[in-house]
Parts: C-alpha cells; structure tokens; sequence
C-alpha cells in the first residue's frame, strides 16, 4: 500500500520525533502504523502518546512476554531475547509502583529497548484500536508457534475499545 505524506501524518511524525528524539524518517515510520487511528484516541492522556496508566503498561508487558516466549518456540533466541528484555523493563516499573505512569519517551530511551521494539509498540496501540493482532503476532502463528497461538490475546488499550476487560476477548478463528 502505498503512503502519501498529508499534513496530518507529517505533523503527527513530528509529534512522534519530539516525544522519542527520533529522526522524521523513522518518526514518518512510525507515524504511518497509528495514522489510522482517530487523532482523539491517539492524543489522548493515556493513549501511546500520553502516560501509559497501569493495565496499559501490563496488557503491553505481557504481549512482550508472550512475544519472547513465541520466539523460543521458533528457535529465534536473540528477537526472544529483545522481547524478554522490554517485557523485564515494564514488569519493573510496574512493580516499583503501582502508581507510576510509563511515557514513551522514557520507554524508547530505555537501554535495550531497539528501534523494532518501538515499532511493535506502535503496531500494538494501532491493533488495538483496529482490534486485530499485531504483524508480528501474525508471522510467528504463520511460522508455527503452537503454544503461543493458545495463550494468545488480542491487543487491548484501554481509551481504544469499548469493553472493559482486557481478557474477555473473543476467541480467534
């Protein structure tokens, strides 16, 4: 699909450089997988652009952790690795206190925490709105992680769906 810059997408890249301190090409990248959703989810207090409350940072957490554990499952120990690494960071913060708020900003600038981390976190917020799964949650079902494909969810943000329970998804097909 092809992507034309429309001043929305191009003030939201630069909205997205000046939160991560992100050069406009990676900022546009990024910019391009939450261009979907509606300006008054993505800008709101706790949207992926805000402060991440606390199930938020959780829901996100564990998508990371399943994440990491698909990887083991497909022998690809280093992504596995990654993964494990950005769902350690949000375990901690999280469990340091309850009433800490993750931001973006510090979320990206975290040590370990790469480029194809941020972009997941991007597609996670964009999934959850579309309520689909992630790009990545798709290629690991279609490279046969079996055991991930029982525990897997739906990605859930909590100013994006309508329900309140993040674990009384449908089950998938």
């Amino acid at each position: 699909m092809r992507q034309y810059i429309t001043s929305e997408l191009n003030a939201l890249a630069w909205d997205i450089s000046k939160k991560i301190d992100t050069g406009w090409g990676e900022s546009f990248r990024l910019a391009i997988i939450v261009g979907g959703v509606p300006e008054n989810s993505l800008y709101a207090p706790d949207s992926l652009l805000g402060c991440w409350g606390h199930a938020n940072s959780r829901n996100l957490a564990s998508h990371f952790w399943s994440l990491a554990r698909a990887y083991q499952e497909v022998n690809d120990f280093g992504r596995a690795i990654a993964m494990k690494g950005a769902a350690r960071y949000l375990y901690r913060v999280l469990d340091a206190d309850a009433k800490d708020q993750m931001a973006l900003s510090a979320f990206s600038a975290e040590s370990g925490i790469s480029t194809s981390i941020v972009e997941e976190t991007f597609d996670y917020f964009a999934a959850a709105n579309d309520f689909r799964l992630t790009h990545r949650s798709q290629q690991l079902l279609y490279r046969g992680a079996k055991d991930f494909q029982k525990v897997l969810k739906i990605p859930y943000w909590s100013i994006t769906q309508g329900h309140t329970d993040p674990h009384n998804t449908p089950p998938l097909p």
